[in-house]
């Protein structure tokens, strides 16, 4: 494990979450970092209108926990911010089109991101 996986927030990279670990003092203090001691919050609102031929248009906010938003920060840094809306359109079992796509808090490290976006899926 590298020694050095903090994030710009000052957080440890959540693969250091794995067992013993010595604080860097005097005493060497030894603490435990735990995957368990992890909390991480994640919101999603999903506002759904149905039309009479079955087709249905869903708003869709995301609000991802910190390490979450780090993997789509990530993500949108190698492959762009159409790729990470294209993984969710992947996500639909059935054709499906996304639109009036917006992410806040791109560059706000410390803060979540959040996530928006229409979802229109159209029967036959």
């Amino acid at each position: 494990m590298p020694v050095n996986r903090i994030w710009v927030s000052g957080r440890l990279d959540y693969e250091c979450y794995n067992g013993h670990a010595r604080i860097i003092n005097s005493e060497a203090t030894p603490v435990e970092f735990t995957a368990d001691s992890l909390l991480e919050k994640s919101t999603t609102s999903v506002f759904v209108i149905n039309d009479a031929k079955g087709n249905f248009s869903a708003g869709i906010q995301r609000s991802p926990g910190y390490y979450e938003s780090t993997r789509f920060r990530n993500k949108i840094k190698e492959r762009g911010k159409e790729a990470l809306f294209n993984d969710f359109k992947k996500m639909i079992s059935t054709e499906a089109e996304i639109s009036n796509t917006q992410i806040d808090s791109l560059n706000k490290y410390d803060d979540p991101l959040f996530i928006k976006y229409t979802l229109e899926v159209r029967q036959g």
